[in-house]
């Protein structure tokens, strides 16, 4: 079998026949290598553009092999395989470039007042100090994180990589560096639970988060090393609650809030509330919800934060429709979606969500031929950006259905 399901259960087997890359055929048996190989992974492929178009096709390409003339199934070409890791990666391309940039801004800016503050003669000691050990320790920083895709095997053609898959080698990489500075290694694990959390990986990220927490350098309680802590205590609060301790993660989360709002920390608090409306929109807590959404969202619109206040405002019209006032929530997701076509395009995954939410919120509110008009268009749409069997794309079609 070209995937080992390992007796997993059969939606399971869905998601890896889906997701993952079968395993090399002489991997099991050396004698299919070469153009063979090449043929039964044509075969295999998962765009269909780039499978065989009949079994009239794949006799031809036997007859061709069996008589040793050149065949069509090739290695795909190295900008074929960067554009399926981006594809298929976009959460770890993003981050890693966010990451090398932004430790790179911070190298420099660090660097510039390093140098200013070598030239003051005023300047204490301990800010000194305390200059020449961010920028050492941002370059450690920047090292480890463009050391993340060292976990790809480039001997191997065709393969592609999981984002959890390079999250998973890093750490065990990363793991005896690490132990001779507690700073690097808190900061390393507060970034890797991060991401665990944007993908959905609840329980690396607990355990990532958990060991950040208690790695906190207490001895520095530096401004940014701050925020930075009450920022692992909201998203390790977000992870609590999806791993079984809802209470305790509540908790962290209101707490993580209140104190990076009475400190003044805008990043860490922006994150911590983030974190919470999401927890209360699962919760179904929509009257909570409601009022602090709506209070973000005025917030964010103040500062001229066009995201949060796109999330926020998505999140203040679900509550609407959850507390019964879905036409009171049609004119807000009718803006969300506007605002969102104007940052992210009509096919970018957030302007389509917009767009269900949107037709559903009419739905809901007894606006019917409206939402029939609008309803092809998301069905369109999201099975274009989603794919036509994701959960998202069939509950569109039920409700257009409807």
């Amino acid at each position: 079998m070209p995937f080992d399901f390992g007796g997993a259960a059969l939606t399971e087997n869905a998601r890896i026949v889906r997701d993952e890359e079968p395993r090399r055929p002489s991997e099991l048996r050396r004698d299919l290598s070469g153009d063979l190989e090449w043929i039964l992974l044509r075969m295999l492929e998962k765009d269909p553009a780039r499978r065989y178009g009949s079994v009239a096709e794949v006799l031809e390409e036997l007859r061709r092999f069996e008589a040793d003339e050149p065949v069509r199934a090739r290695a795909p070409s190295a900008a074929y395989r960067a554009s399926k890791f981006v594809r298929r990666n976009r959460v770890l391309v993003g981050v890693t470039a966010a990451l090398a940039l932004g430790a790179g801004v911070a190298i420099a800016g660090l660097t510039v007042g390093l140098r200013r503050a070598r030239a003051g003669e005023d300047l204490a000691d301990r800010q000194r100090k305390v200059a020449e050990d961010e920028v050492a320790r941002g370059h450690r920083v920047l090292g480890l994180v463009e050391s993340l895709f060292d976990g790809i095997d480039d001997s191997v053609e065709g393969r592609d990589v999981r984002v959890v898959d390079l999250l998973d080698s890093a750490a065990l990489r990363e793991a005896a560096d690490l132990r001779d500075d507690p700073a690097v290694e808190f900061a390393l694990r507060a970034v890797r639970g991060k991401i665990y959390c944007r993908l959905k990986r609840f329980e690396q990220a607990r355990e990532e988060l958990e060991r950040a927490v208690a790695l906190y350098p207490r001895t520095l309680q530096e401004t940014a090393d701050r925020e930075r802590l009450l920022e692992t205590h909201a998203l390790l609060g977000a992870a609590l609650v999806r791993t079984g301790e809802p209470e305790r993660g509540e908790a962290m989360m209101r707490k993580a809030l209140e104190e990076a709002t009475a400190e003044g920390h805008v990043r860490a608090r922006d994150r911590a509330v983030r974190s919470l409306l999401g927890y209360l929109n699962e919760k179904g807590a929509n009257a909570e919800l409601l009022e602090r959404a709506q209070a973000l969202r005025e917030e964010a619109r103040g500062r001229g934060d066009a995201f949060l206040e796109q999330d926020a405002g998505t999140l203040a019209g679900l509550a609407l429709v959850g507390l019964g006032r879905a036409a009171e929530a049609v004119p807000v997701l009718e803006e969300v979606w506007g605002s969102r076509r104007e940052t992210h395009g009509d096919r970018g995954v957030k302007s389509v969500t917009a767009l269900f939410n949107f037709a559903t919120a009419l739905m809901d509110a007894g606006e019917l031929d409206r939402a029939e008009e609008i309803f092809p268009e998301a069905v369109a749409l999201t099975s274009e950006v989603l794919g036509p069997d994701h959960n998202q794309t069939l509950t569109t079609l039920n409700n257009h259905a409807y």
